[in-house]
């Protein structure tokens, strides 16, 4: 009888839920914190969280064994008082993973089993045999038990993120298998029968169970496969909101993007709102009882040599006159739905102040009865170690309790009832634990040079750059990597491989003698604005056109003296007369030999000692003809010492040209002028 299933007898006094917000609240608390609202795993402190198991355990004084409640059947001592398990919660493997733009995905499993009972429970007592007599008493029985466990898969996401304020909302969707479902509502009293025995008289009763409820050897594995009697699914929806002041602080620049650091908590204050279990399970069997009235003569010693729980049920059965009673119906049984609001208050330095309200659905009849809970504490959070210390108080029952979780390494554990533990305070004992694996925590990447490139990705980890080059350099800033910038230092075009061309002329200004000037490259750069082959700076006409030997100043009769110092520019002339040609005085001769040479050679003199080929052959050919033959010049003019070099200056260049032929004779005269009298002299 103490190792079986007591299905009408199930539970404690109350059952006030497990909130364990504690744990949930902690931003390291991974694939935890989907259970308290969905949209709290975006832009989770871990890459990956992968829950390996975690049990939650609810204790009390009326211990009862239950195929469906783990540990059941064990009973732990609290200040000399026995205690059994009465309710579970179970997470089985479950992996939370974030993905791409805060946005994560999480799997999770989880078994819970809860019990509620209200009413005398001495008959549970009297029945196991603790109680070895029962005295006249109403027997008011209100008991219901459920047992369910899920598949689930829930996503959360950013819907904003501007400025100083963020928000996100989550989902998950669950798949859910009903293990067991009881309920029994009964009105009576017990009277004092003969041998130790009672009778049980009715005055209206109803109840109902599940399959599972009486099967002597419940499987898990085939539970786990679906084989359940009630199937059914649920919804969680949640959203929360961030107060991000410091959000520009919290930022860096990283491989080309502006992140938050993702080792600390970004916002000051964190709002949050969740509607958790909407859903239902369909039972499509299940028996079900009603009477109006019923009685039944109970002897413990039918109960306490019992096996199993479909025994019991049988005896049971058959004390109350029910056997072969039952009708057969579907029971849709609803979650434990309830509205959670969070808030958390960043302190700073890894402190935080976190507070949960739970407010439940109105309960119905299928559901267990549940309290609004009030929590609120301080918290230090790190990526390996966490502590919380909360504050709760329990509406319905008007009670307080003090919770506390601690997460080290890979473990976690926590209560709802630390005192609770270790004496009686009027709430059940709670305790749970876990372990998980971090697959990856959240640090910011490695950036020894500090150019906002991680090292991951540097392909220059040594040295300071850019993003644009994968961490390489371009010191100039002219968008052209130093390690293909001919000029890395000066900012240049990428037509001159990054060197600098102020002046636009395709010369790279390092090799440009005239930087700020167009120029040729023959010039190195320089200008030759008038195009005569004498770049600007060496040009002393730089807008007139003219010859290198004269500066590139124009000579435009071309008689080897500039323009700008040619008296006669139409005419070319002798140096000795600012470029003006000498007077020609052979024509004013009434008569000469060989007029027509004369003429020629006498017109060539005007402005040069030299001679055309052509003059000079026909010249060479006259002395031919005239071996004694000489060329007589004569200069004259008022400046003597012109005279004589000039004078001096024709024979030598006319002897070289013909040879000891000439003759030349100076005469001073009155004229303003220089004249030359050339004559042939046979």
């Amino acid at each position: 009888m103490r190792k079986i299933l007591l299905f009408f007898f199930l539970s404690a006094s109350f059952s006030y839920g497990q909130s364990m917000n504690g744990l949930q609240l902690d931003n390291y608390a991974g694939v935890h914190s989907v259970y308290l609202n969905p949209s709290a795993i975006a832009s989770s402190h871990w890459k990956a969280h992968l829950n390996v198991g975690f049990g939650s355990f609810m204790a009390s004084t009326n211990r009862l064994s239950q195929e469906t409640v783990l540990f059941s059947g064990k009973s732990y001592k609290i200040d000399d008082t026995k205690y059994g398990v009465i309710q579970n919660e179970l997470r089985g493997p479950g992996v939370m993973v974030q993905l791409r733009n805060n946005h994560a995905l999480a799997i999770t499993t989880r078994y819970r089993s809860a019990q509620s009972f209200t009413g005398n429970y001495q008959v549970v007592d009297w029945l196991r045999g603790d109680v070895k007599e029962l005295t006249d008493m109403a027997g008011s029985i209100n008991l219901k038990n459920e047992a369910f466990s899920e598949y689930a898969v829930s996503y959360a996401a950013p819907v904003y993120e501007k400025d100083k304020h963020f928000l996100k909302v989550g989902a998950t969707f669950k798949l859910l298998y009903g293990w067991q479902t009881a309920s029994i509502q009964s009105a009576g009293s017990f009277q004092s029968g003969t041998s130790g025995t009672a009778i049980y008289n009715a005055t209206g009763f109803q109840g109902h169970h599940s399959d599972l409820a009486f099967t002597s050897d419940l499987k898990i594995a085939e539970a786990l496969k679906g084989s359940t009697p009630g199937k059914g699914s649920g919804i969680d929806i949640g959203v929360t909101y961030e107060y991000r002041p410091n959000a520009e602080g919290n930022q860096y620049l990283l491989n080309g993007k502006n992140r938050f650091d993702p080792t600390v908590a970004n916002y000051l204050v964190k709002a949050g709102i969740s509607v958790t279990d909407i859903g239902k399970i369909n039972y499509n069997k299940t028996a079900n009882y009603a009477a109006t009235t019923l009685s039944g003569n109970f002897d413990p010693l039918s109960y306490q040599g019992l096996k199993s729980s479909q025994d019991f049920h049988n005896q049971l059965a058959n004390d109350l006159g029910l056997e072969g009673k039952a009708t057969e119906r579907k029971i849709t049984v609803k979650l434990p739905q309830v509205i959670t609001i969070q808030a958390d208050v960043n302190l700073g330095k890894g402190l935080f102040v976190g507070g949960v309200w739970i407010l439940p659905k109105a309960k119905s009849i299928e559901n267990l009865r549940t309290s609004s809970v009030i929590s609120i504490g301080p918290r230090y959070e790190k990526n390996d170690f966490g502590f919380s210390l909360t504050g709760q108080y329990y509406g319905t029952f008007k009670r307080a309790a003090i919770g506390t979780n601690l997460r080290l390494g890979i473990v976690t554990l926590g209560t709802d009832n630390l005192l609770g533990l270790f004496k009686k305070n009027g709430l059940n004992p709670h305790v749970y634990a876990g372990f998980f694996i971090p697959l990856g925590k959240w640090t910011r990447e490695k950036d020894d040079d500090q150019d906002n490139v991680s090292n991951r990705l540097d392909q220059c980890p040594d040295i300071a750059g850019l993003w644009a080059f994968k961490g390489c350099p371009d010191t100039d800033g002219d968008g052209i990597e130093d390690r293909f910038d001919k000029c890395p230092e000066e900012a240049g075009p990428k037509e001159t491989n990054g060197c600098p061309d102020s002046d636009k002329d395709g010369i790279f200004d390092k090799n440009d003698a005239c930087p700020h000037e167009a120029g040729l490259a023959r010039f190195n750069g320089c200008p030759d604005t008038d195009n005569d082959g004498v770049p600007n700076h060496e040009d002393e006409c730089p807008q007139l056109a003219g010859a290198p030997e004269l500066g590139g100043c124009p000579d435009t009769d071309k008689d080897g003296i500039k323009d700008s110092q040619d008296k006669c520019k139409d005419a070319a002339g002798l140096k000795e007369l600012d470029g003006c040609p000498l007077i020609n005085l052979t024509q004013n001769l009434a008569q000469s030999a060989d007029k027509e040479l004369t003429a020629r050679i006498a017109k060539a003199l005007e402005s040069s000692p030299s001679l055309p080929e052509n003059l000079k052959n026909d010249l060479n050919a006259w002395f031919t003809k005239h071996p004694n033959g000489s060329v007589k010049l004569t200069f004259s003019g008022t400046d003597q010492e012109m005279i004589l070099r000039i004078a001096g200056y024709y024979k030598d260049e006319l002897t070289t040209l013909v040879g000891n032929r000439v003759t030349a004779a100076v005469a001073i005269t009155q004229a303003g002028t220089v004249g030359l009298k050339t004559e042939l002299v046979p």
